[in-house]
């Protein structure tokens, strides 16, 4: 930075809060820049991660959607919704049970997810149209959309380069993210180094 800047008052100034936590951002930079690297070297491990977060979010779902729907056994589609609440579950289970089995597996519990839960909320969205709901339409078409994305996800697996995408794009969004905190991190510290 120049001399001249600093007299003129338009060198860039460092918030007080970004220096007291410049220590906290290199942390946070080089644990991103590890996974990163670790999510391009050890696809394998990547996927098995991508698996087991994917589990509990199908597993939570599940679990609150059971709840909400018990507490409503009148509506209609009670059954409908119980049995999509239950695939969910057990697909979060398989997912967090087995995660090392990795990508393949994944692939085949999301599909046959995606392709029991549009059976399902077609049947739930067909129930709701006896009933007279209004907006019975977008239950049904949640469930076709479902019904064609299973397969897609399918023929997607066995795509010769479909295994080491995903990753890939997650390990260099990884690595620029840890750099790009460590270069704050550095930009922050008293001495400018």
């Amino acid at each position: 930075m120049s001399h001249r800047a600093q007299e003129s008052g338009t060198a860039p100034r460092i918030s007080g809060e970004l220096r007291d936590h410049r220590r906290l951002l290199f942390l946070e930079g080089l644990i991103l820049l590890i996974l990163g690297l670790a999510a391009v070297v050890l696809p394998e491990i990547a996927i098995a991660g991508i698996a087991v977060v994917l589990g509990w979010l199908f597993l939570g779902a599940g679990l609150a959607g059971l709840a909400t729907t018990l507490m409503d056994r009148h509506a209609p589609g009670f059954a409908w919704a119980v049995a999509s609440a239950v695939i969910s579950i057990v697909a979060g289970v398989l997912l967090t049970i087995w995660p090392m089995h990795g990508f393949y597996s994944l692939s085949f519990v999301l599909a046959g997810f995606l392709a029991a839960d549009g059976l399902l909320m077609i049947m739930f969205g067909i129930e709701h149209r006896r009933k007279l709901s209004r907006q019975w339409t977008w239950i049904f078409l949640n469930g076709v959309l479902d019904l064609l994305l299973a397969p897609l996800i399918l023929a997607v697996t066995f795509a010769a380069a479909a295994f080491w995408i995903l990753p890939l794009v997650i390990g260099i969004d990884m690595l620029f993210a840890g750099a790009s905190l460590i270069a704050l991190s550095a930009a922050a510290h008293p001495d400018g180094r």
